[in-house]
């Protein structure tokens, strides 16, 4: 029985069926993540012992797997949109679960590329952008509770998985253990098709998902805008896209190469493995028993800030040594940052951007991040084998972490040089247009010498020229209100406050020729 059919039946649930959900999201994605990103790099060892192959080819066949994921991606995000998650999932079920199969069966190099080419197209099924994409349909209130646990699956796949597979290598080899994920994705993924539906049932469709206290509504997108090649336009896109581009360019990549990493440096297989899973267990820890305050962040963009300076914090103190000390060290900063990290992109696009094309916008940004990431894994093989090292690889993706860093502290200067929408929707006193961030009815500051006092009510801007006989003309509001504080502001990218090009606003002149 179904927990939707269970949901509509009078709604005998205690609690709203949506979190559960939530919780087989995050097995799924568990499983996704845990074979295609934690655990892979643990069969590069083998691998290289049965058919000799290099680091270097091996790493290249994991880019352009990135490369199909990425060009993917924005397909499915349309399918999405159009046919709904769940038939998304079963196709992508049915694909990964034949390519883990060939793969245990490869015997040749091109027979690596081409599967692990074949499994990238249909992992992305079942991937981030189904599953959030239903959390998005089914959450409003608690919506960043309800991602947190649904993405909390990418840590969850290091913490169990990793080790899993860990053990199935040493015990029967790396064919079982492909085949072994195989038949883990059908039955995983088999039973969360058969228990969700795309929707929330009519008895459950205005439920609040149980907010507690303090808990806000995520506004339906900071920005509007009247389609999909508007936002693909729009800068405030690619800052995102460049910020989390950087970010998986640099975690994915060393996922691959951390386990080896530590190997060499004199580190037994099983306790690298045991390392990188207390980093995911305290991600998953900290993704679950902090969804509360996920719902009280009203500044996402700080927050992935924080995240990508923690992980390039870790890398570096991973660089000192691999003693004790540093482990532990690594351990906490690591998680705190992937733990948190994975879960901010969906919800960064609905706060930027809404719901309505979720699909389509997550789908493409997705594509960029991973498109992004293709160069990762191989460059820091490649750097190894020119150096013989893994510092300079530590180096390279701690500042890609940095540089991503900054990406997304420009696009928190440009959001939040206005008042948060979150206190126009309480308000009411304001309906954003196409293309045009909420903005609050407020007067703008005051200048000395009886200049011109501007007031934007609603969608206008009343404007009042002092004197004797005081001249009020109304206008169509053209740009959002300015804020307190952005006096003198340098305006860098020539952007307006809606993250657009500058628009020149009109010229009003009174009977008196006061020219405003």
């Amino acid at each position: 029985m179904s927990v939707a059919r269970l949901g509509a039946a009078g709604r005998p649930w205690t609690i709203y069926p949506g979190w559960w959900v939530a919780a087989g999201a995050c097995l799924s994605l568990g499983l996704a993540a845990g074979m295609s990103f934690w655990a892979f790099g643990l069969f590069v060892g083998p691998l290289q012992a049965e058919f000799g192959w290099s680091r270097s080819a091996i790493a290249g066949a994991t880019s352009l797997s990135l490369l199909v994921s990425g060009c993917a991606s924005p397909l499915v995000g349309r399918l999405v949109d159009r046919y709904g998650p769940r038939a998304v999932i079963l196709i992508g079920t049915a694909g990964t679960a034949t390519g883990y199969l060939l793969l245990s069966r490869m015997g040749e190099l091109w027979h690596l590329f081409a599967v692990l080419g074949l499994l990238a197209f249909f992992r992305t099924w079942i991937f981030y952008v189904p599953f959030t994409t239903l959390i998005t349909r089914w959450f409003t209130r608690r919506r960043a509770t309800a991602m947190g646990i649904a993405t909390s699956g990418f840590g969850l796949g290091g913490l169990v998985f990793l080790p899993l597979t860990a053990e199935l290598l040493t015990a029967v080899g790396w064919r079982v253990a492909f085949a072994a994920a195989a038949l883990l994705v059908v039955l995983i993924n088999g039973a969360f098709l058969v228990l969700v539906r795309d929707d929330p049932p009519a008895a459950w469709a205005t439920h609040d998902a149980g907010a507690g206290p303090g808990a806000r509504t995520l506004p339906d997108g900071l920005w509007r805008f009247d389609d999909v090649r508007a936002i693909v336009r729009a800068p405030v896109f690619w800052l995102l896209a460049a910020g989390f581009a950087l970010f998986f360019f640099a975690q994915w990549a060393f996922l691959f190469h951390g386990p080896q990493l530590l190997e060499r440096a004199g580190v037994p297989l099983r306790h690298a493995a045991l390392v990188f899973s207390l980093a995911a267990g305290l991600g998953v820890f900290l993704r679950l028993s902090l969804g509360w305050a996920l719902d009280r962040v009203r500044r996402f963009e700080l927050l992935a800030v924080v995240v990508l300076g923690t992980m390039a914090l870790a890398l570096l103190v991973l660089g000192l040594g691999t003693g004790t000390f540093q482990l532990a060290a690594f351990v906490v900063l690591c998680g705190l940052g992937s733990g948190v990290g994975p879960a901010l992109e969906p919800i960064l696009v609905g706060r930027l951007f809404g719901r309505a094309r979720y699909g389509t916008v997550y789908g493409i940004l997705d594509g960029v991040d991973t498109v992004a990431a293709i160069p990762g894994p191989y460059l820091g093989a490649l750097v190894f084998d020119l150096t013989g090292s893994y510092g300079p690889v530590l180096a390279l993706y701690s500042a890609a972490f940095a540089v991503g860093a900054g990406a997304f502290a420009l696009l928190a200067w440009l959001t939040g040089r206005r008042q948060s929408p979150a206190t126009t929707a309480e308000r009411g006193d304001a309906t954003p247009r196409a293309g045009v961030p909420c903005s609050s009815s407020r007067p703008a500051p005051a200048e000395a010498g009886g200049a011109a006092r501007a007031t934007v009510v609603r969608s206008s801007l009343v404007i009042v020229v002092p004197g004797q006989n005081e001249q009020r003309r109304v206008v169509p509001r053209v740009t959002a209100t300015p804020t307190p504080g952005d006096a003198g502001a340098p305006n860098l990218l020539g952007l307006d406050r809606r993250g657009f090009p500058e628009v020149r606003r009109p010229t009003v002149t009174s009977r008196g020729g006061t020219t405003i």
